[in-house]
């Protein structure tokens, strides 16, 4: 069965925090580019993994203190 509280807002609050979260570091790391193709694509790099990291670290924080 699926808890209200638990289970929606739980998914919205993360999905609200992982937006935030990518946004910030995507705009971070275009802002500090080099501004040539090199920098770009390096900038495009990071970003993935950074935010990829970034998300599964917060997924387990935020689903540790949910839970409390």
């Amino acid at each position: 069965s699926v808890d209200f509280v638990d289970d929606v807002l739980g998914s919205l609050l993360k999905a609200l925090v992982f937006g935030i979260l990518v946004g910030l570091i995507a705009t971070y790391r275009g802002y500090t580019s080099a501004p040539t193709s090199a920098g770009v694509s390096a900038a495009t790099t990071s970003t993935v993994v950074v935010a990829s990291v970034s998300i599964l670290i917060f997924d387990y924080f935020i689903t540790a203190l949910w839970g409390v």
